[in-house]
């Protein structure tokens, strides 16, 4: 049996600290990588042998930062298909690096809903544990600019204008403090233009932002010792998968 594996690109932000056991490394970003399993058979046909043929996989991941950020280390976990395992796993991640390096800001990469949860509750049990008293939500930005670009294909024809568009935003949210305050007024006053359709998948994204508005608001969390965030991710991963009942693993290639 074999699967193929999609991943989403995340992206990892830093947060600058005065001391770590490790020189160097300021952060531990903890993040649940979502992946599409697509259940295949020898021929290389969908399959519902192990039923559904399309499942959805976890991987947990710590990322260690320096105060430049840049990536200093990176652990994850085996994929699994059992949230509850995944979010066991990035507990031990988080357990096994700060033992290694000491106190560190914590980070909660929060992206779709699905692996928020998982994150959340995460750290809730590093929290209970006494392993970690606080930590900062910031959302995906790759996971924000996704929504806006494809937003704007939808309002904006003109692939220039949905290009000038989006490079202004992008700017603004890295570096102004309340910049996202910004976008959805900009929104806001697009949408009076709009035929019906077009307004509905606007609000769905003001409102999106305007629940995010504290983990995407990159310039003031930048003002305060936030860091602009640096791509962590595999882009486009494709990994041929052999499941077994207890747990999905790759394939050795020879």
């Amino acid at each position: 049996m074999a699967l193929a594996l999609h991943g989403i690109a995340a992206m990892v932000a830093v947060v600058r600290q005065s001391h770590a056991t490790d020189a160097g490394v300021v952060a531990l970003v903890l993040s649940i990588e979502t992946k599409g399993i697509l259940l295949l058979d020898r021929a290389g046909a969908p399959t519902t042998a192990i039923a559904p043929a399309l499942r959805i996989g976890y991987i947990a991941t710590a990322i260690t930062v320096d105060d430049r950020g840049d990536i200093r280390g990176v652990l994850t976990a085996p994929l699994t298909v059992d949230p509850g395992q995944a979010g066991h796993a990035l507990v031990n991640l988080a357990i096994t690096q700060t033992a290694m390096r000491g106190p560190l800001q914590i980070i909660g990469l929060i992206a779709d809903d699905r692996s928020a949860e998982i994150v959340r509750a995460a750290l809730r049990d590093l929290r209970t544990a006494g392993d970690c008293e606080k930590w900062i939500e910031v959302l995906d930005p790759a996971l924000l600019r996704s929504r806006l670009a494809r937003l704007l294909s939808v309002i904006e024809p003109l692939e220039i204008v949905r290009d000038e568009i989006l490079g202004g935003w992008d700017l603004a949210l890295a570096f102004e403090p309340g910049a996202i305050d910004g976008v959805i007024g900009e929104l806001e006053r697009r949408m009076r233009r709009l035929e019906l359709d077009q307004r509905h998948a606007v609000a769905k994204v003001i409102d999106f932002l305007q629940r995010h508005r504290a983990r995407a608001d990159y310039g003031t969390l930048r003002a305060a010792g936030l860091d602009i965030p640096v791509s962590a991710s595999r882009h486009h991963e494709y990994l041929p998968l052999r499941m077994t009942r207890a747990r999905c693993r790759p394939i050795t290639m020879g």
